[in-house]
């Protein structure tokens, strides 16, 4: 999926997976998100909270929200699959 987004920083190509589902239950106590499998509304509940967290993110470091210059939504998925 990552390659339809075309490196566009907030495109919403992301993954919700068990290991994603898991850090966003553990470490971000998202307690909405059941054990196995999710309707489409959750997944773009989760698009919207990536999509507010690199905002958020880009805002405090100061960084441009727009083209290759603030944190994109791909950053903050990647933090929440770390093994």
């Amino acid at each position: 999926m990552y390659f339809a987004g075309s490196s566009v920083l907030d495109h919403p190509c992301v993954i919700l997976d068990s290991q994603v589902a898991a850090t966003l239950r553990n470490t971000c106590k998202w307690g909405s998100l059941g054990e196995d499998g999710w309707p489409a509304s959750t997944y773009v509940r989760y698009c919207t909270l990536l999509d507010r967290w690199a905002r958020e993110e880009s805002r405090r470091l100061g960084r441009r929200i727009g083209i290759g210059i603030g944190i994109g939504i791909d950053e903050i998925e990647r933090w929440l699959f770390r093994p």
